[in-house]
């Protein structure tokens, strides 16, 4: 179980890093 609730902390980092990186890309 913890191992899921970290990876989905890593998930949402990821997000969050791909959305920004993105938003650079873009700009």
């Amino acid at each position: 179980m913890g191992i899921v609730k970290i990876s989905d902390l890593l998930h949402d980092d990821i997000r969050d890093a791909s959305k920004a990186m993105s938003r650079s890309v873009n700009a």
